[in-house]
Parts: C-alpha cells; structure tokens; sequence
C-alpha cells in the first residue's frame, strides 16, 4: 500500500470514530450484553401453575408465574445460572442452564405436588415433655443458638401465612418476601443454611415453604446462622473435594423445625 493509500485509511478511521463518539451520548457506557430465562411451569398433569416463584440462586431477582404458567425475567448475566423454583403445595425445583447474551432461554418446567400436613392441635404440655425428649429444651439452655418457643410461635403464627414468614426478625436470617417468601442467611460466615425438620434432614431452608407445613402447626424453631455453632444432630454433609480443594458443602448454618404432627 504507496504512502498516500495509508493516509486516506487512517483519515477515514478518524473520522468513523468521531462520528461514532457523536451518535452516543457523552459519558455513556457501551450498551451491555444482557441475557434472558422464560417458561411456563406445569403439574404432573400438565395443567399451569400460578404464583409459582423463580429465584435466580446469589441474587434478588426473581419472577413470578401468571395464571397460564408462563414468567419471564430479563437482564441475567450470560453464562451459568442457577436457578429455584418454589411454590407452597409442590416440591421445590433447582436447576442449572447456560444462559446466552442477547438471548432468551425458554424452558418447559413440571413441578410435582406435594401432600399438605393438616394442624394438629396438642397441649402444651404435651408439647414441651416432646421438645425435652428431642433435646430443644437443654440446647435452648445452652444459648448458643436462636430459640423459637412454642408460646412464641402460637402468639404469630395467626398473622403469617407461611412458615418461612415465623424466621423474621431472627438473628442471622435474611428474609426477603414477595409473592413468596425466600429464606437467606444472613451471616457473612455461611453462604446457606440445612434444614431439619423434626430431627431429619430435609435439605437446604429455601425449600421450607414447599414441605406442606403449615405455621400453626410448628411447635419450635432452632436457628444456628453459623457452622462453628452448629449441634451435630444438625451438620449436613461433610465437604467433598474437588480438584485440589475442598467445597464448602459442610460449611452451613441450620435451621431446625419441631412440628406439632409429631407430638405423641
């Protein structure tokens, strides 16, 4: 290419990029790159699930289901995602998928229903020789975690209308309520939290809202928000390595719940 060619070339690089400077308001950034997740969500029947709830697993965001299943949640960040599905009556739904920018990922989701508990009305004696035997009374005694009594508990749970909603106001708990409600610990020394319910483990406390339990029939609530406080009945798992380092998997806080269902 002679002199003068190179010339012209890099006059008219100069001046695409000023008029490109120009057509964008100044200060502003390059448009960023933004992705999508819609569906519908389904019974076993194939029948619409409305009010269903999607949380996208690390983040606030969250969308709802409308009467014909379908939801839609845009602005995600490209690449791997997680996601939770949740909605009282049916068993929680996680799933991971690979979002793509300047694209929408649409899903067909089926979540099973799950059989709700009925309240079982039991005195309150009944109730604390139960949690005495199960040893609530001697860790309450012990204070190294937060205790919900059954006084306490049967004082609220007229006014709440799920049993994630009995946790608010408790020390390490975040929770974050909408259509439903989300449980998150809030301690910066665990990123989750076990859930037992009545001495067995029943997986992580995002999916309380999904076991059929009803508020009224909760007779007592365990809340370690950090593992180092955790009693051994209620360690989950322990970590498992990966590669040359270990997970965090066994680093989690736990919430205990004592159900009036299981009062002899």
């Amino acid at each position: 290419m002679t002199r003068p060619a190179r010339w012209l070339v890099a006059l008219f690089a100069i001046i695409a990029a000023r008029a490109l400077a120009q057509a964008r308001p100044a200060g502003a950034a390059p448009p960023a790159t933004l992705a999508g997740l819609a569906g519908v969500i389904r019974d076993s029947l194939g029948q619409p699930i409305r009010l269903a709830t999607l949380f996208v697993d690390g983040s606030s965001r969250t969308a709802t289901s409308d009467d014909s299943g379908q939801f839609v949640l845009r602005g995600l960040s490209p690449g791997r995602n997680g996601f939770t599905i949740t909605r009282i009556g049916y068993a929680p739904v996680s799933f991971e998928t690979s979002l793509l920018p300047d694209s929408i990922i649409v899903l067909s989701i089926h979540m099973r229903s799950v059989q709700m508990l009925n309240t079982v009305k039991v005195t309150a004696e009944r109730i604390n020789a139960y949690l005495a035997r199960t040893g609530f009374v001697d860790r309450r005694k012990m204070g190294l975690g937060s205790y919900l009594s059954p006084e306490h508990l049967d004082s609220i749970s007229a006014g709440v209308f799920q049993p994630s909603a009995l946790l608010e106001g408790v020390r390490g708990i975040d929770l974050r309520c909408g259509t439903g409600c989300k449980v998150l610990p809030h301690s910066a020394l665990t990123s989750c939290l076990w859930l037992f319910v009545d001495g067995v483990s029943s997986g992580t406390v995002v999916q309380l809202d999904s076991l059929g339990l009803t508020p009224a029939g909760v007779a007592a609530i365990e809340v370690y928000d950090r593992p180092s406080i955790v009693p051994m009945e209620f360690q989950g798992a322990l970590p498992q390595k990966t590669g040359r380092s270990f997970s965090t998997t066994g680093g989690c806080g736990a919430v205990a719940i004592w159900t009036k269902t299981r009062v002899p």
